[in-house]
């Protein structure tokens, strides 16, 4: 589980709010809005992900996600923070 902490914003989300022909489809009605998103993961079973990493992932605009580990990558690891901060 991931509690976001950004969101991309980019120009294609625009094309994705009118039901027309396109190359990726609309969003959906009230479905989160999918895209880009960093957060941390507060909650995992996953190896390789500890509470505390950051992630990016692509299940955008929403306060929480839950994923599958293949669905995220580390961008930051709770460990590495905390022998910085040292």
């Amino acid at each position: 589980m991931v509690r976001n902490t950004y969101m991309s914003v980019d120009p294609y989300m625009r094309g994705r709010m009118n039901d027309v022909k396109s190359y990726v489809a609309p969003f959906a009605l009230d479905a989160p809005l999918d895209g880009g998103a960093v957060g941390e993961v507060v909650a995992s079973e996953a190896d390789g992900f500890a509470p505390g990493d950051t992630v990016l992932h692509g299940l955008g605009w929403r306060e929480y996600a839950l994923l599958d580990a293949k669905a995220a990558r580390v961008v930051g690891s709770a460990g590495s923070r905390r022998r910085s901060t040292g």
